[in-house]
């Protein structure tokens, strides 16, 4: 199966860019990106505006799954001071329940 974008996923904020995808509540990120292409990404605020630019370029091979428990690698506790997570990652499973091949 091919990815394809569909627009903006779950509920993004209007004024992001398309292709965009909103940050779960648990601070999890999922989304569906073309294989064999270089992709890169930002978080931006409500407004739009950027606040953290990647600073690396990544590809996925066609059927690839990635996840990341938690941004810049945790030691022992993230940049808000919590535990690495253990939990499931939520935004993988509402990108889940929404798929519609």
């Amino acid at each position: 199966m091919l990815a394809r974008p569909s627009g903006r996923t779950g509920d993004a904020p209007t004024l992001a860019p398309l292709g965009a995808t909103r940050i779960a509540a648990d601070g999890s990120v999922a989304a569906i990106v073309p294989a064999r292409r270089a992709v890169t990404w930002q978080t931006l605020d409500p407004a739009g505006d950027p606040v953290v630019r990647e600073r690396y370029w990544v590809s996925f091979a066609p059927g690839e799954v990635r996840s990341c428990p938690a941004c810049h690698g945790i030691n022992t506790l993230s940049q808000s001071g919590e535990p690495t997570p253990t939990n499931p990652p939520l935004a993988l499973r509402e990108l889940l329940a929404d798929w519609e091949p």
